[in-house]
This record gives structure tokens, sequence and C-alpha cells, in this order.
């Protein structure tokens, strides 16, 4: 698993996740028009209908232009509704720190 767009996550989806890092990117409205980009979001598991993620910060950009919209600053808890609409890119495994 390296990619994958998710019309909102199932709990298979979740699950397969945890224990990763992937980055994310998610439409933070409902008009689709703000997509937010967490970078080497470390997934943590599984809270209710949330993927619990450890975030690095995001990117936040117009959908339709790429304009660079602002910044999120690093959340050590950030939930991610199963329901959202998302993309998973990058998915690998923590390796080991000394």
């Amino acid at each position: 698993m390296t990619s994958y767009r998710l019309d909102g996550f199932t709990l298979a989806d979740a699950e397969a996740l945890t224990g990763k890092i992937a980055d994310i990117t998610e439409w933070d409205d409902d008009e689709l028009e703000t997509k937010v980009t967490y970078p080497a979001a470390k997934i943590i598991g599984i809270i209710g209908p949330y993927l619990h993620v450890e975030t690095a910060g995001a990117e936040m950009t117009d959908a339709a232009t790429g304009t660079h919209l602002g910044t999120r600053p690093p959340e050590p808890e950030w939930n991610i509704g199963f329901t959202w609409i998302c993309e998973v890119t990058s998915v690998r495994d923590r390796q080991a720190t000394c």
C-alpha cells in the first residue's frame, strides 16, 4: 500500500494505516474548496469513527488553483473522521529511532 484516494475511510483502511506514517491530504470543507496536507503524519490508531494521528503541521491550499492559503501548527493529537474525503500517499512503516 503506497497511495490511495478515499471517499471516506472504512474501518479496514484505518486498521491498515495504524502504526504507519503517511502524507494525508483532506478536503477541509463541505464545498471541497480547501485542501489540507499533513506530511509525515504518524497514524497512532483508531478512536471511535476517527483515525487518530500526530501531525508535524499542515499546509492549506486552494483545491482548484493550488494557491497556498496558510499553515497549521503541529498537533500531537489530531482526529480525521472516517467520513472525510482524503487522499493518502507515501505510506511507510515507522522506523525505530535511537
